[in-house]
């Protein structure tokens, strides 16, 4: 799957947590979203990834952060970490 073309179906292809982490990373590798960015919300990534639970989108998220790539502020959101390599396994 190219990096460039992450769509709904290509994903509906992976498990859904699977879906979550190769989406935020396409993103992230591609530039969509770069440091200090404020990300879409779980609700909205979950529509995105064919409408996988919330719960399965903040485990991910929670994953992510505790990598680095991304940081979670309270009552704001998740944002991008400042971090200059963004590069990780899909």
């Amino acid at each position: 799957m190219s990096a460039t073309t992450v769509t709904s179906d290509t994903l509906a292809e992976l498990p859904p947590r699977q879906q979550v982490e190769t989406l935020i990373r396409t993103w992230l590798n591609t530039g969509r979203y770069g440091p200090g960015d404020l990300l879409p919300t779980a609700r909205d990534i979950a529509h995105f990834c064919n409408d996988i639970s919330r719960p399965t989108v903040r485990r991910v998220l929670k994953v992510l952060i505790e990598e680095g790539l991304l940081r979670g502020v309270q009552g704001k959101g998740v944002y991008v970490s400042n971090r200059t390599n963004m590069e990780g396994n899909s």
